[in-house]
């Protein structure tokens, strides 16, 4: 995967303007808008198959729109925030075959949708990091015979928001929101063939966004 250098970049952006402190509060509007873009590195889901050891995610580009809003707790010495967030990847997916079976690929539309809470500490004024943890489903749509399939999802991560006037700013990301897989019935079963993909159990399906974004605050 070629996520590690992604990470290493936006952890550098965020390492450096976490060093910006200013003064304690909230300097935007309260309501959020924000699309962002980025790169996914996508794991393999082990499989329970004699002909196929697992299924690959092919690494790709994503993008999305998070809406949310701030709010400040009573009893916590910083800011938080809560979000709807919706995040898109056109992938492949791979069975890749243990010998004497055929190599089996497809288009794979991915789609997240997760509930997040971000939490910004005090006393950060022009760059505002913070931590993020969300909850939510993913759904893997093949393109063809093949069904979907919708799984439970989660995210953690951190980040950082830059403003640049009142209303915009920018939002540098980095999570680890994987999915798991139900390993009581079969994954991916093609309408046509009857052929099923079962899970093994326990296991996860990784993903990990390094994303960028422009936010709108109202």
């Amino acid at each position: 995967m070629n996520y590690r250098a992604s990470a290493g970049i936006l952890l550098t952006i965020l390492g450096t303007s976490c060093f910006t402190v200013g003064a304690e509060g909230q300097i935007w509007p309260p309501f959020e808008i924000t699309a962002f873009g980025g790169y996914r590195g996508s794991g393999s889901l082990a499989l329970d198959d004699p002909s196929y050891s697992r299924l690959d995610f092919a690494d790709g580009a994503v993008y999305g729109i998070a809406v949310g809003m701030s709010v400040e707790p009573a009893d916590s010495p910083g800011n938080g925030a809560i979000e709807f967030m919706w995040t898109h990847q056109d992938s492949t997916l791979k069975a890749l075959p243990n010998p004497g079976a055929a190599d089996i690929s497809m288009n794979m539309n991915v789609d997240q949708f997760h509930f997040n809470g971000l939490y910004l500490p005090p006393r950060f004024e022009r760059v505002l990091p913070y931590v993020i943890a969300g909850l939510g489903a993913t759904r893997y749509a093949p393109e063809g015979d093949t069904s979907s399939l919708t799984l439970f999802s989660w995210a953690l991560g951190a980040g950082a928001k830059v403003p640049l006037t009142k209303h915009l700013g920018l939002r540098l990301e980095a999570k680890w929101d994987p999915a798991l897989a139900n390993a009581s019935g079969g994954v991916f079963c093609n309408s046509a063939t009857g052929q099923c993909f079962a899970a093994a159990s326990g296991k996860t399906i990784n993903q990990f966004d390094f994303t960028a974004g422009l936010s709108l605050r109202i």
